[in-house]
């Protein structure tokens, strides 16, 4: 992603993968990409996911595999609430993901991820 910076990387011992978080420059997800052995899997987002009231809250996100076109592409809508922070996923591409719309809850020490209902 242009003017992303890597923020972490990790490949523990042992362990034939290795994780990249990227950051654009005010702390928002740009991208996250995970690369075991010959293979990698890409999530990419625009604009960049941020809890901050001052982003955006509505985007557009992008799961790839080995840098081929996006094997789900879709929509998302981040909502907060005092210290939750929930996001909606709304695939778009292919046309059968589409009923299968996901939230994701995020606080403290907590993480939730379950079907949307629309």
């Amino acid at each position: 992603m242009p003017g992303a910076v890597a923020l972490y990387r990790s490949q523990p011992f042992g362990f034939a993968g290795a994780g990249r978080i990227e950051l654009d420059t005010s702390g928002g997800l740009a991208a996250y990409r995970h690369v075991f052995g010959a293979h990698a899997m890409s999530v990419a987002f625009d604009p960049a996911l941020s809890a901050s009231p001052r982003a955006p809250a509505e985007g557009r996100y992008a799961i790839a595999f080995d840098g081929a076109a996006p094997v789900l592409a879709g929509t998302y809508r981040r909502l907060l609430d005092g210290a939750h922070t929930t996001i909606l996923w709304q695939p778009n591409e292919p046309a059968w993901a589409r009923g299968a719309p996901i939230r994701s809850v995020l606080a403290p020490g907590e993480l939730r991820v379950e079907p949307a209902r629309q």
